[in-house]
């Protein structure tokens, strides 16, 4: 059995990747295996969710030195980091190293020599073919390959992530394993309370951040209210692009219909009083927040991205195309004619299966 496993991580930021760690850092510790947390950057809400016994590093811890952020930008950052890291594992052998996410994390991984660890495996969470957003984290393309071609295994979140990776990879490398989330736990913590709903509400739950588009679904929420559907929305997350989210509010006359909730916690008690969840990404690898909102029943209206558009494609939600027409359309269809049927999770997903999985792929 692996019992030594080191984890890279680029932050433990609000994001659906980063809850999906802690979940998994929760059974491998109650699994009995020793596990070590290596983080780029020690920030972000879900760093207090790392259970106790796991053993945390991090390069940085807040903002980093005034030195380090330019020799970011110089040809010796990669001798000099991979330096830092030798020095910060002290000589450390792990069974398996696994960096959890493409970008940092993975640079990081790239840095590490091969002899740390008997085995090295990493984690795709994205689209490359359209949100390729790791590349600026490598010197060059070769140098990111060439990462991916010493991975024991490469894991992706879904079929269509695997599809659309848009590196050379062969096929007896890759491994698709789906995010693990607590269904019991989503389903208890939905209990608790939340804002009072005073109109048919949809509700978006995400970082706010460009790649998620949530300007999209303010612009929805518009359009919906200008063709009079009396609708509100709730925004769930934080961001940088929170500001300039509120001042489009009050360019197109939603703001007071779109209540900014801020980063939460326990997001599921607004997923579950919803009347829907709108997914407005131009990309995602498989959005955990999907995954939630079909354990609670929530139904879902989402634009058709890779990981989306493999989960819900059996009917478990709505695709729809990319512009505020279209989830417009999709959110009317919804209001006129509620689902009978409660939405669920497919086959795939139970916890146990993807227990096992992650199981077997650590003790290769």
């Amino acid at each position: 059995m692996a019992k030594n496993v080191l984890i890279i991580m680029d932050t433990m930021a609000g994001g659906g990747a980063e809850k999906a760690l802690v979940a998994l850092l929760r059974h491998l510790v109650a699994d009995g295996y020793r596990v070590a947390l290596l983080l780029f950057n020690a920030v972000g809400p879900h760093l207090e969710a790392v259970p106790g016994g796991v053993e945390v590093r991090h390069v940085y811890s807040g903002v980093k030195p005034w030195r380090d952020r330019l020799l970011f930008h110089t040809p010796w950052r990669d001798t000099l980091m991979a330096r830092r890291l030798r020095r910060m594992l002290a000589g450390a052998r792990y069974d398996v190293v696994l960096s959890f996410l493409e970008g940092a994390a993975a640079w990081l991984h790239s840095l590490l020599p091969r002899e740390v660890a008997r085995r090295h495996l990493t984690w795709v969470h994205t689209d490359f073919s359209s949100h390729h957003w790791s590349r600026a984290f490598f010197s060059h393309t070769g140098h990111e390959q060439a990462f991916y071609d010493r991975m024991d295994r490469v894991v992706f979140v879904s079929h269509e992530a695997r599809r659309h990776f848009t590196l050379r990879l062969d096929d007896e490398r890759a491994r698709v394993i789906y995010n693990l989330i607590d269904v019991d736990d989503i389903r208890s913590q939905a209990q608790e309370s939340a804002p009072r709903k005073h109109r048919f509400t949809l509700v978006f739950v995400g970082r706010l951040h460009p790649i998620k588009r949530p300007d999209r679904f303010i612009d929805t929420v518009a359009l919906l209210r200008r063709e009079g559907l009396d609708v509100d929305a709730w925004v769930v997350g934080d961001g940088d692009e929170r500001h300039r989210l509120e001042r489009q509010c009050r360019e197109v006359g939603v703001e007071g219909h779109v209540t900014f909730m801020g980063f939460q916690k326990n997001p599921y008690p607004y997923i579950a009083r919803a009347d829907a969840l709108v997914i407005t990404s131009d990309a995602e690898g498989l959005p955990l927040v999907m995954l939630e909102a079909l354990a609670l029943g929530t139904p879902i209206i989402a634009t058709r991205c890779d990981g989306p558009a493999e989960v819900l494609a059996g009917g478990a939600g709505t695709l729809t195309g990319f512009t505020p027409r279209d989830l417009a359309d999709a959110v009317k269809a919804l209001h006129a004619s509620p689902s009978a049927t409660p939405a669920a999770l497919p086959a795939g997903f139970a916890a146990g299966d993807i227990l096992s999985r992650l199981r077997a792929l650590l003790e290769e």
